[in-house]
């Protein structure tokens, strides 16, 4: 996209963020202070085992970066996918834990224009230690056959403020995406109920909204070996 790939340095192969792993990139920030790292997502790196929902496992891990990015003096770049479910408050529109927005001193929100698939934003939502930046716009094309650019469009009058309030009525409420998720889950029949918890979790559907959902569906439970597993009644599968 016309940037210049010699000052960009990437982790090719995969490193889980556990002591060895937090370590490791603070040796490589040392050996060459970068002015910028980015954890893309953030999640991806959390070790094998860990709750990314855990409070106590995310300010640990944190903690970690903000001692690498003191040592480097290196300003740390976390990305985080969107939850699928709608929030009155963009800052509770990320996945995992809140206490990874509650650690940045700065967050944006990168969307889609509501009027403009096409078009795409940078929101400010969050400014600890700034006034709010104003919402910058973009748009990714290519011609055929070409590498896509980015380009960027300038600033644009819309706030945080206002894509929540166009979102409107499209809003969809937590329990109806829980009872999607079990319609979609459970569709082929039983799946083990650990595994339609996590997964659940991982969507940012609490275990409360999914009980509830279980119930409007009538999801049976079933109990083989050791194990329980879940079910739609026969009337409702596909």
């Amino acid at each position: 996209m016309g940037g210049d790939p010699s000052r960009i340095r990437v982790q090719g192969d995969f490193l889980s963020l556990d002591e060895k792993g937090l370590q490791a990139l603070k040796n490589e920030v040392l050996r060459k202070p970068p002015d910028l790292l980015i954890l893309d997502p953030l999640f991806a790196y959390i070790p094998s085992g860990q709750d990314m929902y855990r409070p106590n496992v995310i300010r640990q891990l944190l903690s970690f970066l903000k001692s690498i990015a003191e040592a480097g003096e290196t300003a740390v770049l976390v990305i985080r996918h969107l939850t699928k479910a709608k929030h009155d408050k963009a800052i509770y529109s990320g996945g995992g834990s809140m206490d990874v927005i509650g650690a940045a001193r700065s967050a944006f929100l990168v969307c889609e224009h509501p009027k403009d698939s096409s078009t795409k934003l940078i929101l400010h939502i969050k400014h600890n230690i700034a006034i709010r930046g104003v919402t910058q716009s973009y748009r990714i094309s290519a011609e055929e056959g070409g590498m896509a650019t980015l380009k960027w469009l300038g600033p644009s009058d819309l706030t945080v403020d206002d894509l929540i309030s166009s979102e409107g009525n499209a809003r969809t409420s937590a329990l109806d995406i829980a009872i999607q998720y079990l319609k979609e889950t459970l569709k082929d029949g039983p799946q083990a109920a650990s595994k339609v918890e996590t997964d659940a979790a991982a969507r940012d559907i609490s275990e409360k909204t999914l009980e509830r959902a279980r119930r409007v569906l009538e999801v049976k439970s079933t109990k083989k070996g050791t194990r329980w597993f879940l079910s739609l009644p026969s009337e409702q599968r596909p």
